[in-house]
C-alpha cells in the first residue's frame, strides 16, 4: 500500500485498521449467526496441521491487497485493501484447516473430529 499510495497519514492508518477489523467482525457475525452461537473450535492437533499450510492464505491475502491497491485509486483503498485481504486470508485459512482435518481423518486420527457436527 505504501509503495502504491504513498506514505499514509493518520486518517489513512485509521481507515486501514477499520478495514482489517471490520472483516473479522462481519465474518464472525455471519458464522456465529448474528453472535448468537459460539464459533466452532478445532482441536489443537487439527489446527496445527491446517495452519502449517499458511502459505496459501498469506499469499492470497497479500495478493488481494495488492490488486485492490492497483485497481482502486482513491483514499478508500486504505480501508478496502485490508478488508479484502483479511477476508481472503480467513477464507483460505478455513479451507486449509478443513483440509488438515480431512487429512487427519484419512489417517484415522481420533483427534480429527469434524467441527461442523
Amino acid at each position: 500500500m505504501n509503495a502504491m499510495e504513498g506514505s499514509p497519514g493518520v486518517f489513512h492508518i485509521f481507515l486501514f485498521a477499520i478495514g482489517a477489523v471490520l472483516s473479522f467482525t462481519l465474518l464472525e457475525g455471519l458464522l456465529s449467526r448474528g453472535f448468537r452461537k459460539p464459533m466452532p473450535q478445532h482441536h489443537t492437533h487439527v489446527q496445527a496441521v491446517g495452519t502449517s499450510m499458511n502459505l496459501l492464505s498469506v499469499v492470497g491475502g497479500l495478493g488481494c491487497a495488492w490488486l485492490a491497491a492497483t485497481w482502486i485509486a482513491h483514499p478508500a483503498v486504505w480501508a478496502v485493501a485490508p478488508f479484502l485481504a483479511a477476508v481472503v486470508y480467513l477464507v483460505f485459512e478455513s479451507l486449509e484447516t478443513a483440509l488438515g482435518e480431512r487429512l487427519l481423518k484419512a489417517t484415522e486420527d481420533p483427534e480429527a473430529d469434524d467441527v461442523s457436527s
